[in-house]
């Protein structure tokens, strides 16, 4: 994998975890940085601790947040926590109890008590996630865990790398006006350049839409070839320009952050899902709309999804196969939902399938899915 392609792909790289990737990566810097900077209008952190990308997306999608977690909360102990460990120095050590406190008398939305289940599995949520990142480390433990039992201890060391986890501005903010008057300054001077705008959402996004920015995706219309020349020296990969769309298509062997699809099952069903909605549109059972999307009422929608698990489920994970029809649709509507391929109006009662099907297809060899039947 390129070094542009690790930069993408991961949050950081840490020397301490990954150190031949740091030092491959940081030797090809002096190339990548231009480009990034120019093109993109992207920073890259180096340091001792880490090299980071700073990725700034300029329409926030759903699946940009972090998987691990699932309540408000706990993006809430996440920037609690950040605000912590910025008075600590690397190799610092703190303990569970001591960082606990300090939760009770920052947490201001609502009465936290840590004798709620619920609050104490969100913490550990947390925790875990900072390991993972390699912002701590965990020096010792008393007891089993504290979501089960409150009285385990914990010592934990900061490894000094959570003060890079957060974007860095270039300027001071002491309320939310200061914020939206200072973001849009420094668009119009640096970030909001058309040109950088348009690299961004072209490599960092599944699409660009036309009804998302006009703008945007005309300039990708009129610069399309001088953006691939640009891009093929880091990429091998071509734009493709539609009425209502654009995308970056890379070649089958490259690889480049986070791409679909991936080897994830659910990948695999969406696929197998504009194979089937490509069907019905040639023959003439779905029509398209004037923007390149299908408007279908939910149970529509949901009929193809249920019909879909019913002819398909042989090739699927088992934890997919022992869903039912319904728990599959859902699970599969959020899915597509996250990650732009449809959304909803506001009734929740209309779903719109948005131009990026007509680009997939998938289909499971018949072979493939005997073997599977025989298997259950």
């Amino acid at each position: 994998m390129s070094a542009l392609s690790e930069l993408f792909s991961r949050r950081w790289i840490l020397r301490e975890k990954t150190p031949e990737l740091y030092y491959r990566v940081k030797d090809q810097l002096p190339m990548l940085r231009p480009f990034l900077k120019e093109k993109m209008g992207l920073s890259i952190i180096e340091n001792q601790l880490l090299i980071k990308l700073e990725k700034t997306a300029d329409i926030p999608r759903i699946w940009m947040g972090i998987d691990k977690f699932v309540k408000k909360e706990e993006y809430v102990f996440l920037c609690l926590i950040l605000a912590f460990l910025e008075d600590l120095s690397e190799m610092d050590k703190f303990t569970l109890s001591q960082l606990t406190d300090y939760l009770l008398g920052s947490y201001r939305f609502s009465d936290l008590d840590w004798t709620i289940f619920s609050y104490r599995v969100s913490l550990v949520r947390v925790l875990n996630f900072l390991v993972e990142e390699g912002m701590l480390t965990v020096s010792d433990m008393r007891g089993s865990n504290f979501s089960e039992d409150m009285t385990t201890e914990v010592l934990y060391e900061n490894q000094g790398t959570s003060k890079y986890f957060l974007r860095h501005l270039d300027y001071r903010v002491e309320s939310k006006e200061d914020l939206i008057a200072t973001e849009s300054d420094v668009d119009e001077y640096q970030r909001m350049a058309r040109r950088q705008r348009a690299y961004r959402k072209i490599l960092l996004d599944l699409a660009v839409y036309r009804d998302e920015g006009e703008e945007d995706f005309q300039y990708l219309k009129n610069y399309r070839y001088q953006m691939e020349k640009d891009l093929e020296e880091i990429l091998e990969g071509a734009i493709h320009i539609h009425k209502s769309a654009a995308f970056f298509v890379l070649e089958p062997e490259e690889s480049f952050g986070s791409i679909f699809p991936d080897t994830n099952n659910r990948s695999e069903v969406v696929l197998l899902l504009a194979a089937s909605i490509r069907k019905r549109v040639e023959k003439g059972l779905l029509t398209l709309e004037e923007d390149d999307t299908i408007r279908l009422d939910r149970l529509s929608f949901e009929a193809l999804l249920h019909e879909l698990h019913r002819e398909s489920k042989a090739g699927f994970t088992a934890a997919l196969r022992r869903m039912t029809p319904q728990e599959f649709g859902r699970e599969i509507e959020a899915y597509l939902s996250d990650r732009g391929f449809i959304s909803c109006d506001s009734s929740g009662l209309i779903v719109r399938i948005r131009p990026i099907f007509g680009k997939l297809s998938g289909y499971y060899p018949a072979q493939f899915l005997e073997r599977g039947t025989a298997s259950d």
